[in-house]
This record gives C-alpha cells, sequence and structure tokens, in this order.
C-alpha cells in the first residue's frame, strides 16, 4: 500500500464566526490560544500524513506564513484560491495530494489526537486489506448542525459500510474526515455537482464501497458557541500546548 498523505480545505469564509465578533481568519481562529489549523495539522503530522496539501481562499492568502512558520519542517502544498463551491475545493486538495490514498479534513474538524488516530488506524487497515479499497468517512452521533449530511449504516457490520448518504435520515452524521483511495480521486462527478455533500451521494448511489468510523468526540468549530466547546475538549484532551 503507498502511504496515506494528508489535505485541508481550509477555503470557507467562516462568516457565522465573524458575525459572533472574531475577527480573524477561520484557520487562525484562537482556540485555548492555539490557531484552528494547528490542531488539524498536528493531527495529520502526528500520523506521518505528509505531505500536507492545503487549500485557502485568496482573502486567507496569508494564513500560509503562519502554518510554515508554526511547522517549519512539514511539507506542504499549497494553492491560494478562491473556489466556487465546496466540491471544488475539496478537488483541488485531491488534484494537489501525490500518488495514493488521502486523509482530507475541513480545517473546522476539531477532534483529540486519540480520536483522530482512531480514524486513521482504521483507515489504514481498511486501505491494506481490502481489495477494493474505500472511501472512508469519519462519523459521530453526537452533534449540533442546523443541515447534517446523515449516513445509513448497514446495521452490524463491522467495518460501518455506508448504505446510503441523504439529507433526511440515518444513524449518524458525517464530520468532515475523508480518506479517498487513488483510484477515486480520479472520479469526476456528474455535470452540475457543486456540493460536496452532493457528490458523496452520488458516490454511494454508483456503488463506490465506502465505510465508516464512529468518532466520539468532534466538533464543527462554526459558531461561537463551538469555539467554547472546542476549547473545552481541548482541555479535557490535554491537547492544549
Amino acid at each position: 500500500m503507498r502511504r496515506m498523505s494528508g489535505g485541508i480545505i481550509a477555503a470557507g469564509e467562516g462568516s457565522r464566526l465573524r458575525a459572533a465578533g472574531f475577527d480573524c481568519l477561520k484557520p487562525l481562529l484562537p482556540v485555548s490560544g492555539r490557531p484552528l489549523i494547528a490542531y488539524t495539522i498536528g493531527n495529520l503530522l502526528s500520523c506521518d500524513l505528509e505531505p500536507v496539501s492545503l487549500i485557502f481562499s485568496e482573502a486567507a492568502a496569508g494564513c500560509e506564513a503562519k502554518i510554515r512558520s508554526l511547522f517549519p519542517e512539514a511539507d506542504f502544498r499549497v494553492t491560494i484560491r478562491t473556489t466556487p463551491s465546496s466540491l471544488e475545493s475539496f478537488r483541488e486538495v485531491l488534484r494537489l495530494s501525490p500518488e495514493g490514498p488521502v486523509v482530507v479534513t475541513t480545517v473546522d474538524c476539531f477532534c483529540p489526537p486519540k480520536v483522530f488516530r482512531k480514524f486513521i488506524d482504521f483507515a489504514r487497515e481498511r486501505m491494506e486489506h481490502c481489495d477494493e479499497p474505500p472511501v472512508v468517512l469519519g462519523v459521530t452521533r453526537t452533534f449540533d448542525d442546523e443541515k447534517p449530511l446523515w449516513v445509513r449504516r448497514v446495521r452490524g457490520d463491522a467495518a460501518g459500510r455506508i448504505a446510503e448518504i441523504s439529507d433526511e435520515a440515518g444513524d449518524a452524521v458525517t464530520a468532515g474526515l475523508y480518506v479517498i483511495p487513488e483510484a477515486v480521486k480520479r472520479y469526476a462527478p456528474p455535470a452540475g455537482t457543486s456540493r460536496l455533500r452532493n457528490y458523496l451521494k452520488w458516490l454511494v448511489k454508483e456503488g463506490t464501497p465506502m465505510c465508516s468510523v464512529e468518532l466520539e468526540e468532534v466538533i464543527d468549530v462554526d459558531r461561537a458557541e463551538d469555539v467554547a466547546a472546542a476549547e473545552a475538549l481541548a482541555l479535557r484532551s490535554k491537547t492544549v500546548c
């Protein structure tokens, strides 16, 4: 199996956080005194997921210098581009990544290193032992999201195989963590597909193998209350440094 690399989507506007009074770029949002993106990069590096491919919007171009100063030895592949959609940002990270499976996370997916390691260990096992390596999603049943993306898993399946992804209902929701095998990186979405959630729905309907890892503690940092929850989780997990 080729080694897995890492990827981060950090091209969002962070409009809700700005409306709540957080006057900074979302990747640099302080969480217990440390930029949000530093936790994300730290998780990837701790699992030997390099190079790390990142996309920043043009408004957040200054974030590149910041991450390079925080992690001077890391191997980053960075593109600065304001994209029209979440799917285009996702596919840009896939294009930047080297050959082999890539672990893609959104910058606002906050989880402790132990939880992230659980996800990666499962994904590596799947990549190594499956004849057709699956897409692997991090999912959770603990969430506070106005528009969650639901997954329905095959009941009793040890690998957490996903039978359906929808906007309506399921037994867990996606958490912003994805492992994409090399073969799937080359799949072109149907014309008119602009949202990442619709691309994931399409993959399942097309019969692409997809499985999941349930994560006990993960936070989508999108609002003021999410920042407070992430800081509390960081303290509980002893991730503050």
